[in-house]
């Protein structure tokens, strides 16, 4: 993992252009990057760590630079089927934690937080068929090409 500087609000710097970058990654969304780490940008930093269980404090450390760069890449990837019984790659689970956890946030699926550790265990096979259930899909805690459609289209169309 690169180096980063620890960024908050008011920092102005290459990094913020990046972290700018891989927050409109993630949400799809149209954050100015400009490089100066403003309301907004402190905004989706705090989505962010709400989203992957972190302190929500809008400073940018170690914790948060690590989940970026682990998870943000699966917003442009094909995704794996993931389950419980399946060797799943960690960092692929945390990112559909993270966006069960952007569901509940939001308000459209769910009603506790899971903790974002890449493991597929009980808790997130129990969110997961919440989310399928909610979306009417076939409840099976299976994260196939159908629910990860669905659930992505829920949280980055709305």
């Amino acid at each position: 993992m690169k180096a980063y500087t620890t960024l908050s609000k008011g920092s102005n710097n290459s990094d913020v252009k990046y972290l700018q970058e891989q927050l409109n990654l993630f949400y799809h969304s149209s954050i100015s990057v400009d490089g100066y780490f403003g309301d907004i940008t402190e905004e989706y930093v705090k989505k962010f760590q709400a989203d992957c269980c972190l302190k929500v404090d809008g400073i940018v450390g170690s914790p948060t630079w690590s989940y970026l760069d682990a998870i943000v890449p699966y917003s442009q990837k094909q995704h794996s089927t993931l389950s419980q019984s399946s060797s799943n790659n960690p960092s692929e689970v945390k990112y559909l934690q993270a966006r069960l956890n952007q569901a509940k946030r939001q308000g459209k699926s769910g009603t506790t937080t899971i903790a974002v550790d890449g493991n597929f265990g009980n808790t997130t096979v129990t969110r997961v068929k919440q989310f399928q259930s909610d979306f009417h899909l076939s409840a099976d805690g299976i994260v196939g090409n159908k629910t990860w459609t669905i659930l992505e289209d829920a949280l980055l169309k709305s």
